[in-house]
């Protein structure tokens, strides 16, 4: 047990438990697409077929469309399938003491969207696993055309869960479903999963 920071080796003293455990902090590495070229995959995640990254004034999303106020030059961009996706994993182990408390709460954010009046929309799945296998999971979106006011842009998603006695990571997936014209207009940006105490 620990009382004060210079209790412990490693970490900070959180609920009596020295704990590396990055509260209040994004975990999930790339998720404003920034961190390579647009129309390639992005650098932790795990791209399937037609599932890209754009950049913002090349056609479907401008720079001044609603969208985070912060953002860069790319997004994520469901591409020409009929439905495409991308999936990142993120290590909760140096949670581990404070999840067996269950002191701690999942907060996942992130701006969804899509074009005009097509609900082409993004859903993203963190799965929560509990050994090899997503025992749960926390949804953001879809965001249709009507929650768009049938405008192209990007609006802010916000869930959260307690995280289960076990957990030991997340399964993240954005999964881009085309319900109108070729392209698969269905994008997002700035997806966040931050661990903060309850």
């Amino acid at each position: 047990a620990c009382q004060q920071n210079s209790d412990c080796v490693n970490g900070q003293c959180v609920m009596g438990l020295c704990s590396a455990c990055p509260l209040d902090t994004n975990l999930l590495y790339n998720g404003d697409a920034e961190s390579d070229a647009p129309g390639s995959a992005a650098p932790g995640w795990s791209f399937g077929p037609e599932f890209v990254v754009d950049s913002y004034g090349s056609g479907n999303l401008a720079a001044t469309d609603p969208g985070p106020a912060a953002r860069g030059q790319n997004f994520f961009y469901g591409g020409l399938g009929a439905q495409s996706s991308a999936t990142a994993m993120v290590d909760l182990a140096r949670c581990a003491k404070l999840i067996e408390r269950q002191a701690v709460t999942l907060k996942v954010a992130g701006y969804l969207g899509g074009y005009a009046s097509q609900d082409d929309n993004m859903v993203v799945r963190f799965g929560i696993k509990q050994g090899a296998s997503v025992t749960s999971q926390v949804v953001l979106g879809p965001v249709l055309a009507a929650d768009r006011q049938d405008a192209s842009g990007l609006l802010l998603r916000e869930n959260s869960a307690i995280l289960p006695k076990g957990a030991c990571g997340l399964e993240v997936v954005m999964t881009a479903t085309r319900t109108a014209g070729l392209s698969n207009d269905a994008y997002a940006d700035n997806i966040t999963a931050t661990v903060s105490l309850k």
